[in-house]
């Protein structure tokens, strides 16, 4: 193959994998509470949570009030938000 091929072959291969891994790195979308306001913050009394989802920090704010460390806490969190 020569190098004319390998370089353009590299460069759609490159542009594939961007174009399709792209819509991945957006933002969470907006959660609202009841009333309609945005939710953004979560309040703690001996520890903070923070992840890309209010969903995620709150599972993982819970496993902090139930006694577990902050690796049980990340541990939580990761795996809500890979359930999705």
């Amino acid at each position: 193959m020569s190098s004319v091929r390998r370089v353009a072959l590299l460069a759609v291969v490159s542009l594939f994998l961007l174009i399709t891994h792209l819509p991945s790195a957006n933002t969470s979308p907006v959660q609202v509470n009841e009333d309609g306001k945005v939710k953004k913050v979560e309040h703690g009394k001996l520890g903070a949570v923070a992840s890309e989802s209010s969903i995620c920090s709150h599972h993982g704010a819970e496993m902090l009030k139930n006694g577990g460390n902050a690796a049980d806490a990340v541990s939580d969190s990761a795996q809500w938000y890979m359930l999705g």
